[in-house]
């Protein structure tokens, strides 16, 4: 009679492996363990055992952004439409406002970008109040001027 055969590093069934090599077959819904020889890291280490990610760079501030937004949104939309353009530049001056204000409070949180973007979303706000102004002013007075020439 000859011995069964068995894959290496298992015995017979329902009896453990050898020592020091893992089971060669793991029961559904177990967890595989750890390798042999593993060792779990120390304090201050990360479990991943990569590295330790660096502090993040700065981002931009998200009213200098949508100071800029709302700026352009206000010339885009304040040349049709006055009543619309009028809100939304007076939007972008104060978001943009605020940014640069908290960049004056808050010194190192903010990257140096958002500066930039809070000032063109004030200076879009403003060209387009001014735009909607004038557009206001001589629509006015072309009415005004067009229903003189009827008398």
């Amino acid at each position: 009679m000859t011995t069964p055969q068995y894959p290496p590093g298992s015995g017979p069934p329902g009896q453990p492996p050898p020592p020091g090599q893992p089971p060669a077959f793991q029961p559904p819904g177990a967890a595989p363990g750890p390798p042999p020889g593993f060792q779990p890291p120390g304090p201050g280490y990360p479990s991943s055992g990569g590295a330790p990610m660096p502090p993040r760079a700065p981002g931009p501030d998200g009213l200098g952004i949508a100071a800029l937004c709302v700026g352009i949104a206000s010339i885009i939309f304040g040349c049709p439409c006055g009543l619309l353009g009028a809100p939304l530049s007076v939007a972008a001056i104060v978001f943009g406002a605020v940014s640069l204000n908290r960049l004056k409070t808050q010194p190192g949180r903010f990257a140096d970008s958002t500066k930039v973007l809070a000032m063109v979303g004030i200076i879009t706000g403003g060209l387009a109040l001014v735009f909607g102004a004038l557009m206001t002013f001589l629509g006015a007075a072309g009415q005004i001027f067009s229903r003189m020439g009827n008398y």
